[in-house]
């Protein structure tokens, strides 16, 4: 057969397909990320879930510091009010004691006072 000749019982040729309409530049660096980042998700999933866990584990260990912390500053603060009451109590009591003193003091005063002026 010569080049020019169609052959009757030959197929027609498929119709090229359409070419895909092309994205614009926007779409292709939002879905390079989104693809990127999903990828390195992936990769890094297990490193991620171990961090996680070290954060929790950081955080536990510092509530219990904190609740340690704060339980021995409620023991120094109840430990200072009993101190500052026994001192408040000794205070009051040696001060009655002094006046008690004074007043004996006094008495003697009068006493020798009296016996003086007794004996004149």
């Amino acid at each position: 057969m010569e080049e020019n000749q169609i052959d009757p019982n030959a197929q027609p040729a498929p119709a090229p397909a359409p070419a895909p309409a092309e994205k614009s530049n926007k779409e292709k660096v939002s879905d390079s990320f989104t693809s990127v980042f999903i990828d390195r998700l992936k990769e890094q999933s297990f490193t991620i879930l171990i961090m996680c866990g070290v954060l929790y584990y950081q955080h536990n260990l510092w509530m219990a510091d904190k609740d340690a912390l704060s339980k021995e500053v409620d023991v120094k603060e109840e430990r200072i009010l009993q101190l500052v009451e026994r001192e408040h109590t000794h205070t009051l009591e040696r001060e009655s004691a002094l006046r008690e003193k004074r007043d004996q003091f006094v008495e003697m005063l009068k006493q020798q006072a009296a016996e003086c002026r007794s004996a004149r």
